[in-house]
């Protein structure tokens, strides 16, 4: 296969992905695509010399003209911080982060007046795609924020926990 491997993964929800292909370009069949609900595909290539990228793609259709469009591409060069799912939440939430490189990792909840109110990683992660289950059911109703921390350098999002 010359001096890179590919490895395609696809997700209809951003965080369980399965294995779809191992050659240089992906075709899917239209059974990977469900309504108007995005699908992730997930690109890792690793080249003879053991050095990985990873890109992500958001892929939809576009409303009404039944076309297959790309919303989004991470090329995988810095960290990215997905979106909790489900948020709003009642309870446990679901986030996802990737990494480019093997890294020193932090995520955490901070609430509305800046206190960390829970540490859920502190250590080294491989790169690729990360999820980490959070349990709010405990705390009180409110906005915060989870935090990712790479590096030094930190991504933010809003997390929503509802009664």
């Amino acid at each position: 296969m010359g001096p890179y491997m590919f490895h395609w993964e696809l997700s209809n929800n951003g965080f369980n992905y399965s294995t779809v292909g191992t050659s240089e370009t992906f075709t899917s069949g239209a059974g990977f695509l469900f309504g108007s609900n995005p699908t992730y595909l997930r690109l890792t290539v690793t080249s003879a010399d053991n050095q990985t990228a990873v890109s992500f793609l958001t892929l939809s259709r576009g409303s009404g003209s039944g076309r297959i469009g790309v919303d989004e591409v991470e090329t995988g060069q810095q960290p990215q911080l997905k979106d909790a799912y489900p948020n709003p939440t009642t309870g446990e939430t679901i986030i996802g982060y990737s990494l480019p490189v093997t890294a020193s990792v932090q995520l955490d909840i901070i609430n509305q007046i800046g206190e960390t109110v829970a540490i859920l990683i502190k250590g080294q992660k491989e790169v690729g795609a990360h999820t980490q289950v959070f349990d709010g059911s405990k705390l009180p109703a409110g906005l915060y924020l989870y935090r990712l921390q790479v590096d030094g350098k930190s991504i933010t999002k809003r997390l929503l926990l509802a009664r």
